[in-house]
């Protein structure tokens, strides 16, 4: 009996010692939640006329019925000033200033967080149309949802639905890992020009307003516009024209700064507390950089490109974390 008890006694402590163990080896440092801004999800009844399945061009479509359960990953094209006035499937006039979206399968209107996979952007979209219906595009976003994305076509994006019950409760695929934001940071409209509305572009990169058509029940189908020498850019429409010499001269003695942008938040003090976070943990500077209400979190600065590109390949394997190299003058 004694010894019974012994061994009894022995396993227990055994049991105990390895949920401590395990334990110990879970207790890591977890990531801040991410602040994200967009179009700001409110519960809105589906329209009547515009979740129906339907056929385009020999192909049928049918509408995600539990969007708890979607995700979809792929690429998305960028529709522009050529639909200011079209009618949408919930009968709203288009709008490339609002943080827009058109979706062949998902309901309609919906809400949706979009993720840039290349630079870790991402954004609240309202999905209040069907589209793009062009090969290889799974989503049309308009340009502001584009520009905050920093969206090339070559980009690969990550739709992930956002369900808003009658109360006004946020649960989906997009509210994982986020804080959503209750603001709404849609473009202002440019001034009105006599020249042609033009390729979106932010940061060099430039991505084409591509053609985004409707089903003939739901809305007129749209004609991609004419490309001119005009770039959007945030808050101004700035001519595409050759650099000033004189300028030139001005800055090309200045020393460039590179910094890795790792992410940006809506509160100074947790982006400061998750910069001060990194930059300890992989031994280098960093600063606070603030923008538009939002604080980006950003490591550096470095004298050149290869050292950046290091620090980022260590964010990427030791934080499994993507960011974006910047540089500054």
């Amino acid at each position: 009996m004694h010894y019974h008890g012994l061994i009894l006694s022995i396993t227990i402590a055994i049991l105990a010692g390895c949920a401590s163990q395990t334990q110990q080896n879970t207790d890591m440092p977890m990531m801040p939640v991410q602040d994200i801004l967009g179009a700001e999800p409110r519960y809105e009844p589906y329209h009547s006329g515009a979740n129906d399945d339907y056929q385009l061009n020999g192909q049928t479509y049918q509408i995600v019925k539990d969007p708890a359960h979607f995700s979809e990953t792929g690429f998305a094209s960028i529709f522009g000033p050529e639909v200011i006035g079209k009618i949408t499937a919930t009968g709203e006039k288009a709008s490339p200033y609002a943080f827009t979206a058109s979706h062949p399968t998902l309901p309609i209107p919906s809400y949706a967080r979009i993720t840039n996979l290349i630079n870790g952007r991402m954004i609240i979209v309202r999905i209040n149309d069907r589209g793009p219906y062009i090969s290889g595009k799974n989503i049309a976003l308009s340009q502001a949802a584009g520009d905050r994305l920093n969206l090339m076509l070559t980009a690969r994006i990550k739709i992930d639905p956002i369900l808003v019950s009658p109360a006004g409760n946020l649960t989906g695929p997009g509210t994982i890992g986020v804080n959503i934001a209750k603001q709404n940071y849609a473009l202002p409209k440019p001034p009105k020009l006599e020249t042609h509305f033009a390729n979106f572009s932010s940061n060099n990169n430039q991505s084409t307003i591509e053609d985004h058509a409707h089903p003939p029940t739901l809305s007129q189908s749209i004609q991609p516009t004419t490309i001119g020498n005009t770039v959007a850019t945030n808050n101004r429409v700035v001519e595409n024209n050759h650099p000033n010499p004189s300028s030139m001269k001005s800055t090309s003695g200045a020393t460039k700064r590179y910094f890795v942008q790792i992410g940006a938040l809506s509160n100074q003090a947790r982006a400061e507390a998750w910069q001060q976070s990194v930059s300890k943990q992989l031994n280098t500077t960093g600063r606070i950089q603030p923008f538009n209400n939002i604080y980006r979190v950003q490591l550096g600065p470095f004298q050149d490109p290869q050292t950046a590109e290091q620090i980022k390949n260590k964010i990427l394997t030791e934080l499994k974390q993507s960011s974006i190299i910047i540089n500054s003058e």
